[in-house]
């Protein structure tokens, strides 16, 4: 298995070469580390929006090799101190030049989970409404069945969400996120 390890860290003897030193040491296979400290070489993120209608980035620098290391490798860590509540700039530069890259494959991957959530949500909402129980609701509503009427458990359960898992025929689907 091969990782790569990209460190944001401008110490180099600091905590997070520390942890990086650390994990190096207990991961199997191929280790690389690699620093975007200090990283002159690449650009940052200019939003021309290149990528939206290309399968790559405009900028052609330093990040052409990253891309390729990154898609080389099994694993991917990232080791970075927070500053200010973030990553350092380094980083983020390359985390905005990837994510595009990844992306399309990403919304490939998603889209029908989110059509069938989003046609699960819309059945949902017509089956119950606004309705919106609480478990202390559903355990009242059951407290007044009379007791002789229930099936009998050897345990105690407690009944919080009903899920209905469906398999929609895909132009049922298309019609009712159209109509939405």
């Amino acid at each position: 298995m091969k990782t790569l390890i990209l460190t944001g860290s401008p110490r180099k003897q600091g905590h997070t070469a520390h942890m990086v030193e650390y994990l190096t040491a207990r991961l199997d296979g191929e280790v690389e580390v690699l620093s975007l400290d200090h990283r002159t070489d690449i650009t940052p993120c200019r939003d021309c929006r290149y990528c939206f209608t290309h399968p790559a980035c405009r900028i052609q620098d330093s990040m052409q090799d990253i891309y390729r290391k990154l898609d080389e490798a099994d694993r991917i860590l990232f080791a970075a101190p927070v500053y200010f509540y973030n990553i350092p700039g380094s980083m983020k530069a390359v985390l905005d030049l990837y994510q595009k890259a990844d992306q399309e494959a990403l919304v490939q991957d998603l889209t029908p989970i989110m059509r069938n959530q989003l046609f699960a949500d819309r059945m949902k909402k017509k089956v119950i409404g606004d309705l919106d129980p609480s478990p202390e609701d559903v355990r009242r509503f059951f407290n007044k069945i009379p007791k002789d009427s229930l099936p009998e458990f050897e345990t105690e359960f407690e009944l919080a969400t009903l899920t209905i898992t469906t398999d929609p025929d895909p132009k049922a689907v298309e019609a009712i996120i159209n109509r939405l």
